[in-house]
């Protein structure tokens, strides 16, 4: 797979920040004596075909903490404006040479390696193409999302962008234009198909979920993957009923 990669460099990024509305200081909540954002990236860092990760947070002072973390784990990081997010996430590619971005959410701490490097397989097996995601197809548990696209597509919508509603979204621009960008949608296996499963970090019953599976299966396996999350909510089907009243907003990124 190597060679099929051409010498491009794929670059994950996590989005992450402690202003978040609805449940604030989320990425640091610990489970099992960790904060889920370092689980995310030790899980991240897993992938096969990921060059290097680079977490992407704010100038706001509330933000130090997980700079510190950064620099506690030895992993990279980039400070940049809040609400202005695609400029952060541009000048944060820019500042590691990216060729291709990876782009990561820091509301999704279990997301599963291998299908970060299945939705990488999916971008370099289609090339030529603009913008590659699992999120659109809505099969996967909400949760392990992810979108791969090349670093100039970013550049283009950095230097395009003439509305906030641009700028205030990693990937907006290129998401909402798929007659001018080549879109791949990747939809999950049979055995990954739950659609009905939230574990992506909103709320504090997200939290109370996320817990309950992270301290079951991490001390038989852990980087246990989405299998074993799915093969486990089969079993204790009441676990949905924990966060299944959680609001989720429209997706934006």
């Amino acid at each position: 797979m190597d060679s099929l990669k051409k010498g491009r460099r794929f670059i994950a990024s996590i989005q992450a920040r402690m202003g978040s509305a609805r449940l604030p200081n989320k990425v640091l909540k610990e489970v099992a004596g960790k904060p889920l954002l370092q689980i995310m990236i030790e899980r991240a860092n897993k992938s096969v075909l990921i060059d290097d990760l680079i977490v992407a947070t704010t100038l706001e002072s509330r933000d130090d903490a997980i700079v510190d973390l950064c620099k506690n784990l030895g992993v990279n990081f980039f400070r940049g404006s809040e609400d202005g997010v695609l400029e952060r996430m541009y000048l944060t590619h820019k500042e590691i040479s990216t060729d291709v971005v990876v782009s990561l959410y820091g509301d999704c701490p279990l997301i599963d390696p291998k299908i970060i490097d299945t939705v990488i397989v999916a971008y370099i097996v289609n090339q030529p193409c603009d913008y590659v995601t699992n999120l659109d197809s809505k099969t996967y548990p909400a949760g392990m999302g992810l979108e791969v696209y090349p670093f100039r597509v970013l550049e283009l919508a950095y230097q395009k962008v003439n509305t906030s509603e641009d700028r205030e979204h990693s990937s907006r621009y290129f998401r909402v234009r798929p007659h001018e960008f080549k879109h791949v949608h990747v939809g999950a296996p049979p055995e990954l198909y739950y659609p009905q499963l939230e574990i992506a970090l909103d709320e504090d019953k997200d939290y109370e979920l996320i817990k309950i599976l992270y301290e079951a299966l991490h001390s038989h396996n852990p980087y246990f993957g989405c299998k074993d999350i799915v093969d486990y909510i089969k079993l204790n089907n009441h676990l949905l009923d924990i966060n299944q009243k959680v609001k989720r907003r429209e997706l934006k990124r």
